[in-house]
């Protein structure tokens, strides 16, 4: 698992050096900031940038309609707070095919693969004389994959635009192997490259 993880971190990196190559610095195309609720009423905020692997346009000539299709991969890093049980922070390395219609109206698809780690509060450690003492620092780490449909809209004459995303997460291992868990992504984001 490790290894597959590995091994598809650094494919999605492969195309930021090789962009890098193109010009002294790699600079992402898209930043976002987003609303990152896990079951969708656990507060949390990610933040993601993507550089645009590949593009194609396409014009309809009888209508005039421009369309543009992307194969976009980039990093994320994100919180989330669920107050009673835990709260996790994660990384994750995410590509997408995205689908932008001549109105500015997107479509995606996303896959990502990740680290959380999970930060677990009201835990204690039994001491070897059987005194209780409370643990601050409880956490367990995962591997988390991740795969989200997205709608969104880039803005006309903007760089802006905004998206909103029901993402479904693993947890491996877990309890008694994995569990699932769904989120609610809702947020902004600007065209910079």
């Amino acid at each position: 698992m490790k290894k597959l993880l590995l091994g598809f971190i650094l494919f999605t990196l492969s195309f930021f050096s090789l962009k890098a190559q193109e010009s002294s610095f790699w600079k992402p195309d898209r930043l976002s900031l987003s609303y990152f609720g896990s079951h969708f009423t656990h507060p949390g905020v990610k933040l993601e940038a993507e550089k645009i692997i590949w593009k194609k346009d396409y014009l309809r000539e009888k209508k005039q309609r421009n369309k543009r299709h992307e194969w976009v991969a980039g990093p994320s890093l994100g919180f989330y707070s669920h107050w009673r049980y835990q709260k996790g922070l994660f990384l994750q390395a995410h590509t997408a095919y995205r689908h932008i219609g001549h109105r500015g109206f997107t479509k995606e698809l996303r896959i990502g693969l990740g680290f959380l780690e999970t930060f677990v509060p009201h835990t204690f450690e039994v001491g070897a004389d059987g005194s209780l003492s409370r643990n601050r620092f409880a956490t367990n780490t995962y591997f988390m994959p991740s795969l989200s449909l997205g709608l969104g809209k880039d803005i006309r004459d903007s760089d802006w635009g905004y998206h909103i995303r029901p993402v479904i997460f693993w947890y491996i291992p877990y309890f008694p192997s994995q569990t699932i868990n769904v989120a609610l992504e809702v947020g902004i984001s600007r065209r910079i490259g």
